[in-house]
């Protein structure tokens, strides 16, 4: 069995951490509606630093992420499929290797309007408030600090 580990901003490393791909597992349950079908999303278990947050997700075709904001600077490195944004109202189609900053606290969905699974790396920077949160429009609310104690 293969053990399945990464960091959360409860977990930061203290040197360094290699995350093997195999080791990498997606989990649809772990984001808000992730495993609901409509808002179908998964998350790896990535890497957060004191400073920074990488993770890696998937969305299956025809499926929608809720509203939310983000707490940190976020940049978006499209690696596959087609994956469009909707950032306070302006829309961004993501096709692979292209890039999208979005400031922190800008309401932000996206959704994959491709016919493949649409896969990107998220990077979360640290601006005044560590470990930056991801605030749903329905009040959920969760960090690296949660996802550490799923992944971990």
């Amino acid at each position: 069995m293969v053990q399945v580990f990464g960091a959360g901003a409860a977990a930061v490393p203290e040197g360094p951490l290699h995350v093997p791909h195999d080791q990498q597992q997606m989990r649809y349950e772990v984001l808000p509606g992730g495993d609901v079908e409509g808002t179908r999303r998964a998350v790896a278990n990535g890497i957060a630093t004191s400073s920074t947050m990488v993770n890696r997700l998937e969305m299956p075709p025809g499926q929608s992420s809720p509203p939310r904001r983000f707490t940190g600077d976020h940049v978006i490195y499209q690696l596959e499929g087609t994956i469009e944004w909707d950032v306070d109202g302006v829309a961004y189609r993501l096709s692979p290797g292209d890039l999208l900053f979005i400031p922190p606290g800008i309401p932000y969905s996206f959704s994959n309007v491709g016919a493949e699974v649409g896969r990107f790396i998220d990077v979360a920077g640290r601006v005044d408030d560590w470990p930056p949160r991801m605030l749903y429009a329905d009040g959920t609310e969760i960090s690296s600090g949660s996802l550490n104690e799923l992944f971990n």
